[in-house]
């Protein structure tokens, strides 16, 4: 059985940074939830306090990366293969790339500048976004270039709002990246 109430205090960010390294210590040994944990707990609201948090400086960059890898294991039923669903359709692709962003953040520097937690907030945002109304986006995929199978490039349009967001994915067996730009005006 998942610690319910360990759960509940990663997710709103209750916990102390020593119960966090624990956590994310003994992550591949912990019971997860895997009744659909990620439409249970995921919520850009806990995301956006979180990154306040730290812009606000209540937290540091080490409590910011520790929840980040926490909170992505717990919305992900700890990675359960049995229990995943690997259909590609537009909600999937969303929750993998918030998933990846999530796991991006896990790894956040202050002292490195390839992190820029303003990026990471917009982009948490447009994925929000489509993944709340995926029905509203149409998205079409290619492959970024001749020799590299696994770069891709999404183009996520939204006629309604007449806007559209496009992001890449580079996915190979050693490092996974996504890069989000803003969403444009059509």
């Amino acid at each position: 059985m998942y610690d319910k109430i360990l759960f509940d205090k990663i997710i709103n960010h209750s916990c102390s940074l020593k119960e966090l390294k624990r956590f994310n210590k003994n992550i591949d040994k912990i019971e997860y939830d895997l009744d659909n944990a990620f439409e249970k707990y995921y919520n850009i609201d806990y995301i956006i306090q979180v990154i306040n948090c730290y812009k606000d400086k209540e937290i540091d960059d080490k409590y910011l990366a520790y929840w980040a890898n926490a909170y992505n294991w717990i919305i992900n039923s700890g990675f359960d293969i049995e229990n995943q669903n690997f259909d590609v359709t537009k909600q999937n692709c969303a929750k993998w790339i918030i998933s990846d962003r999530l796991d991006s953040l896990s790894f956040f520097d202050d002292s490195d500048d390839v992190y820029n937690i303003e990026v990471y907030e917009n982009d948490f945002f447009i994925l929000d976004k489509i993944y709340k109304n995926v029905e509203e986006w149409d998205c079409m995929f290619s492959h970024s270039s001749d020799y590299d199978d696994y770069d891709v490039f999404l183009l996520a349009f939204n006629s309604r709002e007449k806007i559209f967001a496009k992001l890449y994915s580079s996915f190979d067996y050693i490092n996974e990246k996504v890069y989000i730009n803003k969403i444009n005006d059509a």
